[in-house]
């Protein structure tokens, strides 16, 4: 797993009192989870990276990328969170992306949901004899880094710069796996 996370309970199974969240599974995203997803990083990430508005614009540019985007659903199928994953570079296994809807940020469900995108993502680098996961974080957004460092995430580098005529200033941050 990502290093040692704080002690909360984060049972997904048939859901549980201490989370309030049914059981989750990981898989794919279709096209129809990939439209919940565009709504969640566009809610997510505004003010911090550029959304493309328009959905298509948004898909094409992730399979430019070759990034691998994918659901954690629950059983009635609604989107409660996701992962994206860009193809292993030096051994490195690079997460584009992750979300949880807005009306579970800060809860203990959005807790549960981020530990199971914890054992999906360790369990694709453990398949795929990758060492390190790497992000990319907003380093203004002092909540979000706090939160990877939770899980075991180090800062291991900075950078500042403009994209899409957005300035930006990420902290990067690894873990071993």
């Amino acid at each position: 797993v990502f290093g040692k996370s704080p002690d909360v309970d984060v049972s997904t199974k048939g859901g549980n009192a201490k989370t309030s969240i049914p059981d989750v599974k990981s898989s794919l995203a279709t096209d129809e989870d990939l439209v919940a997803i565009h709504k969640m990083d566009k809610d997510n990430f505004e003010g911090s990276y550029t959304i493309d508005e328009d959905f298509n614009a948004y898909k094409a540019d992730l399979d430019d990328r070759e990034v691998a985007t994918y659901a954690l659903k629950s059983d009635d199928g609604k989107v409660m969170g996701y992962y994206q994953l860009e193809p292993i570079e030096n051994g490195e296994l690079y997460i584009y992306s992750i979300g949880v809807p807005p009306e579970l940020q800060k809860t203990k469900s959005s807790y549960a949901v981020l530990k199971k995108i914890q054992e999906e993502i360790t369990k694709t680098a453990n398949e795929k004899g990758v060492k390190k996961v790497v992000l990319d974080v907003d380093a203004d957004n002092k909540a979000l880094v706090k939160l990877y460092e939770k899980f075991g995430f180090k800062i291991t580098g900075e950078e500042s710069g403009i994209e899409a005529g957005t300035p930006y200033h990420d902290y990067r941050m690894e873990i071993d796996v």
